[in-house]
């Protein structure tokens, strides 16, 4: 789940979440990150990778994490163009935080670019089915060699 850059609408999001980390409520940023990093489905099935989110997050320095999440609205791709070797940009189908729209756009920006989408899933789709994005790292890989 990645982006060319990130929207300037989402810079108000990084830089509140960065408030509140450096205002001691990591906790209220690791529950609207566990919010759209996984599905609602993965969410009710699975409340112990939420918890597992949660708690790596709350663990976080808060400046540390306040710095990280500013640089990230300032984020972007420089020069996709540019690189010369075959990528992947994969996508859970329901990623909020970077949909599937965005994987493409990286893809179509790389020369030999390709994107695949993990239905069902949302922005931490290699942790809701490792099997399937574990299929469609294999089979890019598998293409390549051939």
């Amino acid at each position: 789940g990645g982006a060319l850059a990130w929207p300037e609408e989402s810079r108000p999001v990084f830089e509140q979440r960065a408030e509140l980390a450096r205002a001691g409520r990591l906790d209220e940023v690791a529950a609207a990150v566990a919010l759209t990093g996984l599905s609602e489905r993965c969410r009710a099935s699975r409340p112990d990778l939420e918890d597992a989110f949660r708690a790596m997050i709350e663990a976080n320095d808060p400046d540390g994490y306040a710095e990280s999440a500013l640089a990230t609205s300032r984020g972007r791709m420089i020069d996709p163009g540019r690189l010369e070797c075959p990528a992947l940009a994969v996508a859970g189908g329901l990623d909020q935080v970077t949909p599937p729209a965005a994987a493409e756009a990286i893809a179509a920006a790389i020369p030999n670019g390709r994107s695949e989408t993990i239905p069902g899933a949302a922005h931490w789709c290699q942790v809701e089915d490792p099997e399937a994005v574990s299929a469609a790292l294999l089979a890019f890989l598998r293409d390549q060699a051939t």
